[in-house]
């Protein structure tokens, strides 16, 4: 169940990490960097609702347990 759990959390963050970057890149023109830290907080707390969510849902009904068994 742990090794599940840091599984899942490394995946949240290699995707946050990687939204991040793509956003950098899509903003070339934008050096302002609390804005940027704005445009990934807007992008990123939804993520982290939404993963969550999902994580805590699938936990509830089981699907983990299962797939872990």
């Amino acid at each position: 169940m742990l090794k599940k759990i840091v599984w899942f959390v490394g995946i949240f963050f290699t995707v946050i990490a990687a939204t991040a970057v793509l956003l950098t890149f899509l903003e070339p023109g934008n050096t302002n960097s609390g804005e940027l830290g704005y445009r990934v907080g807007k992008l990123i707390l939804p993520i982290l609702l939404v993963t969550t969510a999902i994580f805590f849902g699938a936990k509830r009904m089981g699907w983990i347990l299962k797939a872990r068994t």
